[in-house]
């Protein structure tokens, strides 16, 4: 009804249906066969191959509406397509995306059986019924459109720097891309191109040989909400500096956000390194929350009292630093929310103790309340990082009633933040507060596994399966970085700036001593688990399941014998990626479901005990 395929398109020769399998034969015309000389993946072969099982989908009815693709998960190419192929589709029922959305694993063979190409994770999303496609061509107009033409840069970047500014610059994300499809069906046009870039400027630059003279911040000011404002003192246009050259952006006004201008914790570590050497200021790099712009920023270094920017000749006593410290050590504001009124949710962060690898989380859950992120001890400064779980919890309440004396109360960690978060709910049970809801993102119950010869035996068989002829130089290559790290930590040489300023050896060391002599308690109250997909890397003897990490793997992450309301969801993405986008936004839906419900009916006991 809404899409006219071409003769080449016409490949479809025979299908068979299973329950949650479906074979197919397909076969390109005689005249196109040579098309097959021009392609890797033959554009029709490929998209038939991964979209012809349609009606494996539970209840699937094409008037109900139009099902369109999202992503694949993950492509392997091991030969081209020829003219004639199969296809297996198996439906992933556990896709993780909710009604509405189906993900599939397709395997393309040739005629022989030999595997061509394995597709993981290719996921689909219907439609609302009868959507009125050409509404959506009202929504952009030929002059939105020019206007956006002539704020395009027209500076001739190298492919590398063309393709950083269009992913900080220009990328969507994929229910923009609902929408750009949405418009290109009305066109009534048989062939649309749909690009955010400058097509023409693009191909200029990817068919230049690459320049290493280029300057590193070679690319425009992307669109921003806020409007541009020059440096107004020398604070501000040195760290005006500091932000073009980690950013590589040629313009970057005051007022700007740096999450906006795709920075990120790797990045601000940078920068807060680059502002200690210039001012001597030793500031959390959570302040990046409350003070993301450079004009908040050099408020805070004068404020400090550090009003001279250092030079070359021109060196900050280093004996006595200044340091902003925040109210609190640990409790971060990192969003606040668009109810403010709303329970806030406090989250822990991982093992690390930083929290800026949650500010994605922070922003969709704000859609309904505030948002804390509990940070470490020991991040910045001389601080020495707490040596248990009990203490690290109580720190934590002492700042968390600061915004909340009493409950009922939302807690949640991040990976090992979530043991913190656990001993925080017990020791306010305890002592007469209600929980309303704990939840747990993806954290495991601390186990170590008991491996016998046999075992180790067994993961390097699976290992060499796996590898196959990469499994020695992979070994080699492992071994080498072990004994590096080994040698570093033997003569006390930093592993990297970023654990110099997070101080992420003595943390996590301090952690790890943690989870030794930590006992766990029963728990009564309701535990949410958000966890990806198993990622199972071996398979051992009594049912033992191991990660990359040779970690143990279960479904409940073991926390069974421990909690007896627990409910688990599985979230797409893994460990670190499901909180980060575009994955979190699935996660933070089931999560703020999870939290309005929770509250509720926490608020209902207390008035029914009133």
């Amino acid at each position: 009804d809404h899409l006219n395929f071409g003769p080449r398109w016409q490949v479809l020769r025979c299908v068979h249906l299973g329950r949650e399998m479906a074979m197919a034969k397909l076969q390109l015309n005689e005249q196109f066969e040579s098309d097959v000389e021009r392609f890797l993946l033959h554009p029709a072969l490929m998209d038939i191959a991964t979209g012809y099982a349609m009606d494996l989908i539970d209840g699937y009815d094409a008037s109900e509406g139009l099902w369109v693709p999202m992503s694949y998960g993950k492509v392997r190419v091991y030969r081209p397509l020829p003219s004639m192929v199969w296809s297996r589709v198996v439906l992933n029922e556990e896709n993780g995306f909710g009604p509405g959305y189906a993900t599939f694993d397709v395997t393309i063979v040739d005629e022989r059986g030999r595997v061509l190409v394995e597709v993981e994770g290719f996921t689909i999303k219907q439609l609302d019924r009868n959507v009125d496609f050409s509404a959506m061509l009202n929504d952009v107009s030929e002059a939105d459109l020019e206007e956006k033409q002539k704020s395009a840069t027209t500076q001739e970047l190298s492919p590398a720097l063309a393709r950083l500014a269009a992913q900080v610059d220009q990328g969507i994300c994929p229910g923009e891309g609902f929408e750009a499809l949405k418009r290109v069906l009305d066109t009534g046009l048989s062939q649309v191109v749909v690009s955010s870039l400058d097509l023409e400027q693009l191909q200029k630059n990817t068919s230049r040989i690459e320049d290493e003279s280029v300057d590193s911040a070679s690319f425009e000011r992307p669109n921003m909400d806020s409007e541009f404002v020059e440096p107004r003192n020398d604070i501000e246009k040195t760290l005006a500096g500091f932000w073009t050259e980690l950013l590589g952006i040629q313009k970057i006004g005051v007022e700007d956000n740096f999450f906006d201008l795709g920075g990120h914790s790797l990045i601000a570590v940078r920068l807060f390194r680059m502002m200690k050497k210039a001012y001597n200021v030793d500031f959390p790099i959570s302040v990046l929350f409350e003070a993301p712009t450079i004009a908040q920023c050099g408020e805070l270094i004068e404020q400090s009292g550090a009003v001279v920017t250092a030079g070359e000749d021109q060196v900050p006593d280093k004996t006595s630093p200044l340091s902003v410290k925040s109210r609190t050590t640990h409790l971060v504001q990192m969003h606040e929310g668009k109810d403010y009124g709303r329970t806030p949710l406090f989250v822990c962060a991982g093992m690390f103790g930083n929290i800026l690898n949650l500010r994605h989380l922070a922003v969709q859950v704000g859609q309904d309340r505030p948002v804390y992120g509990l940070q470490a001890r020991g991040l910045y400064g001389d601080q020495a990082p707490h040596e248990t779980f009990e203490e690290m919890a109580l720190a934590n309440l002492e700042e968390v009633r600061s915004v909340q004396p009493h409950g009922p109360y939302l807690l949640s960690g991040f990976s090992g933040g979530g043991l913190v978060a656990f001993e925080m709910a017990q020791q306010l049970i305890s002592e007469g507060e209600v929980v309303a809801m704990l939840v747990m993102l993806d954290t495991p119950f601390p186990e170590e596994p008991e491996l016998t010869i046999k075992d180790r035996i067994s993961m390097k068989v699976q290992d060499l399966r796996r590898e196959k002829a990469a499994f020695v130089g992979t070994w080699i290559k492992n071994r080498i970085a072990w004994e590096l790290s080994r040698l570093r930590k033997k003569d006390g040489s930093s592993m990297d700036a970023s654990q110099e300023h997070f101080q992420n050896e003595a943390i996590e060391a301090a952690f790890r001593r943690a989870l030794t002599r930590y006992e766990a308690k029963s728990y009564t109250s309701p535990v949410l688990l958000l966890r990806p997909k198993l990622q199972i890397a071996y398979e051992l003897s009594g049912g033992l399941l191991l990660n990359g990490d040779r970690c143990i793997l279960k479904a409940d992450n073991g926390w069974s014998p421990y909690v007896s309301k627990l409910e688990i969801i599985e979230v797409p993405g893994d460990h670190d990626g499901m909180v980060l986008e575009p994955n979190v936004r699935v996660l933070a839906g089931h999560l703020r479901a999870s939290l309005k419900q929770a509250e509720s009916a926490a608020q209902a006991v207390l008035m029914a005990a009133e």
